[in-house]
């Protein structure tokens, strides 16, 4: 049947895109969340699945666990996008190692939920940012703070992404990032939350 008969009738809506890994998939996650806000309601939750299970073998696809940067990858750019909820689809089977990251992406999460909850600050207009590999969203934070949240879909190289103007940003959360008054940069497969502050 057609989606558009269930309208209304859902709390949320889960949204995916398979196959993760090969053929350079991940940069299409955003267009799975765009488009699932421009067709349904946007008032209501969107929620993302992160895949965490072996890649099927199939024609030109290898049948190869995702690594841990992917994984991050995956849940950072669908949290930019809008997702206020991550599910990780194991399928039949997952790694320890997978599980372990999980739960580490997971305490990542707990020390930003206040933010990934909030409606995102617009920059230009937008709710997102930055390129076509790499994306960026502005969220109001505990305490006054805002944190700049961005990941780079792209396996190959980094991405600038320009801060929006009138906030400056003293901190980068779990991992060392370079970053100055004007641009932030995000290596390949990689993620960046920064902490700031709005200027007076």
């Amino acid at each position: 049947g057609r989606l558009d008969t269930y309208e209304g009738l859902y709390d949320y809506m889960m949204v995916e895109a398979y196959p993760a890994l090969g053929r350079d998939q991940i940069p299409l996650f955003p267009n799975v969340i765009r488009e699932a806000k421009l067709m349904h309601d946007t008032e209501r939750e969107i929620w993302a699945i992160a895949q965490i299970h072996r890649q099927p073998i199939r024609k030109g696809i290898s049948g190869r666990w995702p690594t841990n940067d992917e994984v991050t990858v995956e849940v950072y750019i669908e949290l930019v996008m809008g997702a206020k909820s991550m599910y990780y689809f194991t399928f039949d089977s997952t790694t320890r190692e997978l599980m372990e990251h999980v739960k580490l992406l997971n305490r990542e999460m707990r020390t930003i939920e206040h933010a990934l909850i909030a409606d995102a600050i617009p920059v230009r207009g937008k709710d997102f940012f930055g390129g076509r590999r790499a994306l960026a969203t502005l969220r109001p934070d505990k305490n006054g703070k805002v944190l700049l949240i961005g990941a780079n879909t792209s396996t190959r190289t980094a991405s600038k992404i320009r801060l929006p103007t009138g906030y400056r940003f003293d901190a980068s959360l779990f991992e060392a990032a370079q970053f100055d008054d004007k641009y932030v940069t995000i290596p390949p497969m990689s993620r960046v939350v920064l902490r700031g502050s709005q200027l007076n």
